[in-house]
């Protein structure tokens, strides 16, 4: 599956908050920046929020065991 940028970034222009909450990543500095420039007036955010329901919404089910 190929991710175009310039499609999510115009889908999202007219983005809603839902279940949002404040969570902690830890990414490279320099990776970061470049997204964020790419995300223009988009907030990143919510670029990064509409990859992960993509890569979710693709990826097969894990086989892992559950943490308890």
């Amino acid at each position: 599956m190929a991710i175009d940028g310039k499609t999510i970034l115009k889908r999202l222009e007219a983005a809603k908050k839902g279940d949002r909450d404040r969570v902690t990543l830890y990414l490279s500095k320099s990776v970061y920046e470049s997204f964020k420039s790419k995300c223009g007036d988009i907030p990143v955010s919510v670029v990064l929020e509409e990859l992960l329901r993509e890569f979710v919404a693709t990826a097969p089910e894990s086989k892992q065991k559950s943490k308890k």
